[in-house]
């Protein structure tokens, strides 16, 4: 930014980095992780334990559709939100995970119609994107400015793990981890705002973007209570 006073004085401000972001994409994704659950590998090793859906060990806000690598043994994640297609036109995906894993897509924005599109039954090394040719999608016409619910799940035995997922379409080059700017997280209800609290505040909310918008009333850096009315109206 420069400015020019009423004596011709030239001043200019500092670089400032703008992100930006797809539509209504908030630069996270939805991560949660159930522990304990034996070396089985099946995916059905994590729905069908009586803490699933609705009661995971922990939850995250992560910046790509990617969880950890080498991460943890016996567990499942289930990583969902939504996806922002930048725009119009044919989106492949493609997923990664040691061990075994599903990706579901769905036509909108409900859950509800979300179907597997790719999954992986074996494993594969980090981003090892065509081990098996159930690991990537058909086509998926997708539409800019709208919003689909995305999911991916995983079951980890032992020895090594990650999970990750990739897409291709109109500018967006093969085969790339799809970023947390064409993703915004899944969250359940109000209650939500104090779990990830501890993330916000470390977020530097003097700068505004589609996450932190009015989340803090005085833009004072930190999530108080009484931002949360303000930051629940807003969303």
């Amino acid at each position: 930014a420069r400015a020019t006073d009423n004596n011709d004085g030239v001043g200019a401000s500092l670089v400032v980095n703008i992100g930006v972001t797809s539509g209504d994409a908030a630069g996270f994704i939805l991560r949660e992780w159930w522990p304990g659950l034996g070396s089985g590998n099946p995916v059905s090793d994590l729905t069908s334990d009586i803490n699933y859906p609705n009661n995971p060990n922990g939850r995250a806000l992560i910046t790509s559709l990617e969880g950890p690598t080498d991460w943890a043994n016996n567990y499942g994640t289930r990583i969902r939100g939504y996806l922002y297609p930048p725009a119009d036109g044919n989106y492949t995906f493609w997923i990664a995970s040691d061990d075994y894993s599903q990706l579901l897509l769905s036509t909108d924005d409900d859950p509800c119609h979300a179907v597997q599109i790719a999954y992986v039954l074996g494993w594969t090394s980090s981003r090892e994107w065509t081990k098996y040719t159930s690991q990537t999608s058909t086509p998926k016409s997708l539409l800019a400015g709208h919003k689909y619910y995305i999911e991916a799940l995983q079951k980890e035995g032992t020895g090594g793990d990650n999970l990750a997922v990739a897409w291709q379409g109109p500018g967006i080059a093969t085969q790339q981890v799809i970023d947390g700017v064409y993703l915004s997280p899944y969250l359940y209800n109000f209650k939500d705002y104090s779990v990830f609290a501890g993330q916000w505040q470390k977020t530097n909310f003097s700068r505004s973007n589609a996450w932190c918008s009015g989340a803090v009333s005085y833009r004072n850096g930190n999530v108080q209570i009484d931002d949360l009315a303000t930051f629940a109206n807003w969303w």
